[in-house]
């Protein structure tokens, strides 16, 4: 079953479409910097405001943390590193965002922004302007592999989401309930945006592996206020296990209409960020506990699959004065780390050179604060990037797969919690 929604809800411009095949060959030579000044400057390009401003505010802290520890440690290329806070609270704000960046600020580079839409479109215009793009926390697979000069990105695509919360069902509850994965009847429920329709084509494909068919899959678009009617066919079908992908508000929308129609599934597992994020937790309440998210490693997570979490949780709560909202912080941070890596190596932000030293990055797993390593491909993206299963127990959102990086148990979410299985 799939309610369809309209062409202009789809969550990515129609202006992007066809930007592969647009030729670059004008574009201008990245600008030098000047060695002489005090400070080098870059962009940190985020929605501030709007409906993804938790994402981008929480990508920016995860940024501005790693600029801190930059400058404690002596700054970038002997200079201290200043960062240009700009809103792009949409697509259609970005390029001008660049423009400001570029042409007011002179920033030498721009990081960026949690939100693929935004992301594309600031990537290109940073392409046209000679400017380099980092993006940190945007998971879209649009972002790399474009015909565009110097962008790049440090955390995986959201595929990784979709086939982690499946291997979650197989590998996490299956065992947990004492069955075979295949008798198991599950569902996949996702927004019909970049995010969701990624995801939920990596969940199908990844179920086609294992042997597994979703006896529902539906698609509702991003005006839906009632899911009540999505919830009618799932309860028909006895739903177990529910496969869910969508934005924040959706979220709460979801778990509101449950409680009012007095059912859920078994177990729900959601991937993205609109399930880790603490803020998320808040306004669904109590009722999310045992909830399940494929998401960017969290800061609960094994500090020797992840070491340095804790420190930069620490440093997190004197900076900001409350506990991280979601792993995104996290994955700023240690994305931020091998871009300022590879400008040092490469001496600046010259095209040709920082190329080749992002390209050279040879980072291993689990020798930083989320585990991620460091190797990217010709494309930009970083192939040691990955993605850990959490469940909010006693409103935290903890590491239970897989197990070398689990702090918890995972639990049924409709049993009890017990003394062994709280969450810290």
């Amino acid at each position: 079953m799939l309610i369809t929604r309209r062409q202009a809800a789809a969550g990515t411009s129609a202006a992007f479409i066809g930007l592969g095949r647009r030729s670059w060959a004008a574009t201008p030579a990245p600008r030098k910097i000047n060695e002489n000044a005090s400070t080098f400057l870059v962009g940190a390009l985020f929605p501030l405001t709007g409906t993804a401003a938790v994402i981008g505010d929480e990508s920016f802290r995860g940024l501005a943390l790693a600029t801190d520890r930059l400058n404690t440690g002596g700054g970038l290329l002997g200079r201290t590193v200043t960062l240009k806070r700009m809103d792009a609270p949409d697509a259609g704000h970005a390029a001008d965002a660049v423009k400001a960046l570029v042409g007011g600020a002179k920033v030498s580079a721009i990081f960026g922004s949690g939100v693929t839409s935004i992301a594309l479109a600031a990537s290109e215009a940073a392409g046209l302007a000679g400017v380099p793009y980092f993006e940190l926390t945007a998971t879209g697979a649009a972002v790399t592999g474009r015909a565009i000069p110097a962008v790049y990105r440090s955390c995986p695509q959201a595929d990784v989401f979709g086939t982690l919360s499946v291997t979650g069902v197989a590998e996490v509850l299956a065992p947990l309930w004492r069955r075979s994965p295949s008798s198991l009847r599950l569902a996949v429920v996702a927004s019909s945006d970049t995010l969701g329709q990624a995801v939920a084509a990596a969940q199908e494909a990844a179920c086609k592996r294992r042997g597994l068919t979703p006896a529902q899959t539906l698609s509702y678009t991003g005006d839906t206020v009632d899911f009540t009617p999505l919830l009618r066919p799932l309860k028909a079908a006895g739903i177990e296990v529910l496969l869910h992908t969508g934005g924040a508000d959706d979220v709460v929308l979801l778990y509101r209409a449950m409680q009012q129609a007095g059912w859920r599934p078994r177990m729900v597992i959601g991937s993205g960020p609109a399930y880790s994020m603490g803020d998320t937790r808040q306004a669904v309440g109590a009722v999310m506990d045992g909830t399940m998210a494929a998401d960017f490693p969290p800061y609960a997570v094994s500090e020797k699959e992840a070491p340095g979490a804790v420190a930069v949780a620490a440093a997190y709560r004197t900076q900001y004065g409350a506990d991280p909202r979601s792993g995104l912080s996290l994955a700023a941070y240690v994305g931020a780390g091998f871009f300022f890596a590879a400008i040092a190596r490469a001496g600046g932000t010259d095209g040709t050179k920082l190329h080749a030293a992002v390209l050279a990055s040879d980072v291993p797993y689990r020798t930083t604060a989320n585990g991620w390593g460091a190797s990217f491909d010709a494309s930009g993206q970083n192939r040691r990037a990955s993605a850990l299963l959490m469940q909010w127990q006693g409103g935290h959102a903890v590491t239970v797969y897989p197990e070398a990086a689990a702090v918890a148990r995972a639990r049924d979410a409709l049993a009890p919690l017990t003394a062994d299985d709280k969450g810290p």
